[in-house]
């Protein structure tokens, strides 16, 4: 995944964009010459929207997933009515979309400055950069060696059983030839 859009991904964000506006200016263009309140003018909210829409448009355009997650997200949000949420959710799942893809992203291996190697330039491999690297770490407690136990070998008369038989000398050690 790369923080950049594909062309795909270009082309549908571009038609959710005139999908957009094109709704925009249907919702709200046939209200022009009505009746409204005080403070609600149509012409101002259409302009509202297709700037919206317009600004998703430049975010699509220029490709990166951060911005074109945030400019989805406010054409979602944007004045849709009451009755016509709903029409916003396809600007709201490729918003979803590309924010997630953005946040997803694997973290590449980073160059002694902090920034990502490009894409040319060979990089160190896991056993050369971990063999370079420091010999301990504070955070890294190695076990403790343990000393060995001297081993008890077979004693007496009962070989392996060792300490578990009885004691030399005892009852039943015995010999029985009388």
């Amino acid at each position: 995944m790369q923080k950049i859009l594909s062309k795909k991904e270009k082309l549908i964000g571009l038609a959710i964009a005139v999908y957009s506006a094109g709704v925009f200016m249907a919702l709200w263009l046939p209200h022009l010459h009505d009746k409204v309140t005080k403070g609600f003018n149509p012409l101002q909210i259409t302009l509202e929207g297709v700037g919206i829409a317009l600004l998703f448009a430049i975010t699509v355009a220029v490709g990166k997933r951060i911005y074109v997650g945030f400019g989805g997200l406010a054409v979602a949000l944007g004045p849709w009515g009451n009755k016509y949420v709903i029409l916003g959710l396809p600007a709201m799942a490729f918003a979803a979309f590309a924010g997630f893809r953005y946040i997803w992203q694997p973290k590449g291996p980073k160059s002694a400055k902090g920034a990502a190697p490009r894409a040319g330039t060979p990089t160190k491999s896991r056993r050369a950069v971990s063999s370079s690297g420091p010999g301990t770490s504070r955070r890294y407690t190695q076990p403790k060696t343990r000393k060995a136990k001297a081993s008890v070998g077979p004693t007496g008369v009962y070989g392996s059983l060792g300490r578990l038989g009885p004691k030399g000398g005892t009852g039943s050690e015995k010999p029985s030839g009388k």
